[in-house]
């Protein structure tokens, strides 16, 4: 009790393009009242259950240690139905202590970005409603939504300098500007992805790019059980450059 990991990427654009360097980092913490000198440690990732004890306050700083230089190589085998990852480099962790080890470091990664739009903007108490009710409901779904998503998607392959099995964890994205400084731009997490999946992530949305979403035509026929009804799509591009949305 009281050892955790979890993993956490980095996705960088040189510039406004496909082409992305991907990092990959596990961070561990101790707070087991422990100290772990030359450690052999082994990350099991996957949906494992485990039977939870009662909770328990315990309260501990957290300290963040110096980052090891250089990062220690990390292998991944198939382990059963989940991955294990096994750090090349003994660690020494003490208590109430927090290390960062890289275990991806991938360059000319492509991850192309998207727009979707999803023009329903669907009210929250619909959520609470038989499905009945909301088939008969002739407002339901009638509300646009003008917000148009911004995606960033990847083949998680060998052939795109990736396909190893990544755990679970939140991806950030960068992109560098006109000055060679990096601009945080988004973010979101993955689950755990097996080799050969493919990746999309929601990490914001679009500024200059406007969607609309009008019902045209409804008709209900409570009898027969059927409706029929039509909606026209609207976007517009503010931007300077083409934009190809999916909608």
């Amino acid at each position: 009790g009281g050892l955790n990991w979890k993993a956490d990427y980095n996705i960088v654009a040189q510039d406004d393009n496909d082409k992305v360097n991907l990092s990959g980092w596990v961070t561990f913490s101790n707070n087991s009242g422990k100290n772990f000198a030359q450690a052999v440690v082994k990350l099991m990732a996957g949906d494992v259950n485990k039977v939870q004890p009662t909770p328990q306050f315990h309260a501990k700083a957290m300290v963040l240690a110096e980052m090891a230089a250089p990062a220690p190589a990390v292998t991944q085998q198939d382990f059963d139905e989940y991955h294990l990852y096994s750090l090349q480099r003994k660690l020494d962790l003490q208590d109430g202590e927090t290390k960062q080890v890289e275990f991806l470091n991938a360059s000319a990664v492509t991850a192309k970005k998207l727009f979707v739009y999803d023009g329903a903007a669907i009210e929250e108490h619909y959520r609470y409603q038989s499905p009945e009710n909301i088939r008969n409901d002739p407002e339901y779904g009638t509300r646009s939504n003008r917000k148009v998503w911004i995606m960033r998607e990847f083949k998680n392959e060998k052939a795109n300098q990736l396909g190893i099995p990544l755990p679970k964890g939140r991806v950030r994205f960068y992109q560098q500007g006109d000055d060679q400084q990096l601009e945080f731009i988004g973010e979101n997490n993955i689950d755990h992805t097996p080799a050969n999946e493919t990746v999309r992530l929601y990490t914001g949305n679009a500024f200059d790019i406007v969607g609309g979403r009008e019902r045209l035509d409804y008709q209900i026929n409570t009898q027969e059980r059927w409706i029929r009804e039509s909606f026209r799509i609207k976007l517009k591009n503010r931007k300077k450059d083409k934009a190809s949305v999916t909608a």
